[in-house]
């Protein structure tokens, strides 16, 4: 189940509730957020949910998507992937420091998906 979670009235968060071999559903709390929040394990937090009826859009920068109009077969790939194998693979670019790691990254996404690897 998609959902908007608001942690501690200060943290704003789009994800999903999930099951593991339970009766119920789990939020996991992202390691980003916990920094936000400035929380640890074990540390208490408030959190506020609603279903998230919105379309999920993964943003593509200008240099990623011309990468994907060379390769139109990853392209199509790629949109046929869920949301999040989507936004992996995008921040995993982007969180690049070197340009250079930048555009080996670009590549290697494109094989990998090419290869049927729906992540990171």
């Amino acid at each position: 189940m998609r959902i908007k979670a608001t942690f501690d009235l200060k943290v704003d968060y789009r994800g999903s509730l999930v099951k593991m071999k339970s009766d119920c559903h789990i939020l996991g709390l992202t390691q980003e957020v916990r920094k936000q929040l400035g929380k640890s394990f074990g540390d208490e937090v408030s959190v506020s949910l609603i279903e998230d009826m919105e379309e999920r859009r993964v943003e593509i920068a200008d240099d990623i998507a011309s990468v994907f109009n060379e390769n139109p077969d990853a392209k199509s790939l790629f949109d046929k992937m869920s949301y999040t194998h989507r936004k992996e693979y995008i921040r995993w670019i982007e969180e690049a420091k070197k340009p250079e790691t930048r555009e080996k990254r670009k590549i290697k996404m494109i094989e990998m998906i090419l290869e049927g690897k729906k992540g990171i």
